[in-house]
């Protein structure tokens, strides 16, 4: 198992995942934890502060080495 942080407006917002997730999936996860739609927001899914997220990656995949093997 691992952990999506998310920052939003300020708060983290922690999702539980895969490693094998993929990143489309795990925001939807944090979409609906939030209770917004995403047609409805402009939001930007940034990566240790400056790579955008690709949706189509896997956790693995998307994470680098450090947050592959703590699962974060």
């Amino acid at each position: 198992m691992a952990e999506a942080v998310f920052n939003y407006e300020g708060n983290e917002v922690k999702i539980q995942c895969d490693i094998s997730d993929k990143m489309e999936e795990i925001i939807k996860r944090f979409l609906i934890k939030i209770e917004k739609k995403e047609e409805n927001l402009h939001l930007i899914y940034l990566y240790n502060g400056s790579t955008n997220i690709n949706p189509v990656l896997k956790f693995s995949e998307q994470a680098n080495k450090l947050d592959r093997d703590r699962k974060k």
